[in-house]
């Protein structure tokens, strides 16, 4: 691929709506990932669709493994400016890495826990959720008024959970709760202003 240097390339445009718009992550079935662990992350499971990194990023010992993993991988590995890196990251320090990968089409029919979300807006805490339910092999539905399951805040708390938890973006949460019970499953809801607790 051709380095990008300029904020008017078309290319960088297209990645800057995938990391600032969720309509566009949404329309696309893409999301882009910052940072060297994920690109890592999204190469191991196939679902990398380009990667880009900084010169500095790319001479590094890191940059040498990563590029190796992208090769092997078949996927296109390109430079991009760093300070066109830092305007599709919002972290502080960026690393100087950014990977758009495809949305997996995980299956969540075998499963026995499912945990409902409902307007749970802080993209932190939506990710520390995801991977607790990576932990006990639960899927996740989330419901209208949640923060975008594929923003960068929150699959950089998620670290790679995207990757093995089924996602359900549900814009009625009643009914997606009401099929899952026809399906046998019990619902139990957490509320925090409720009184009872949870040994009870």
């Amino acid at each position: 691929m051709q380095p990008i240097t300029s904020a008017q390339n078309p290319g960088f445009q297209r990645l800057l709506g995938l990391a600032k718009q969720a309509k566009a992550r949404q329309t696309e079935q893409l999301f882009l990932m910052e940072g060297p662990h994920l690109a890592a992350e999204a190469m191991a499971h196939g679902m990398a669709q380009q990667v880009w990194a900084s010169q500095a990023a790319l001479a590094s010992s890191e940059g040498s493994k990563l590029s190796h993993e992208a090769q092997l991988a078949k996927v296109p590995l390109g430079e991009m400016s760093q300070g066109l890196i830092d305007r599709l990251c919002d972290t502080r320090q960026p690393q100087g890495w950014v990977t758009v990968a495809r949305r997996p089409v995980i299956k969540g029919s075998e499963l026995t826990l499912w945990l409902a979300l409902d307007a749970l807006q802080d993209p932190g805490n939506l990710g520390t959720l995801l991977r607790c339910a990576w932990a006990v092999k639960a899927g996740v539905i989330v419901g209208p008024g949640s923060a975008d399951a594929w923003a960068p805040k929150v699959l950089r708390s998620a670290a790679g959970a995207h990757f093995a938890v089924p996602i359900q973006e549900s814009t009625d949460l009643v009914s997606s709760l009401k099929q899952l019970k026809g399906q046998g499953f019990r619902i139990a809801a957490a509320d925090p202003k409720g009184t009872l607790g949870h040994t009870q």
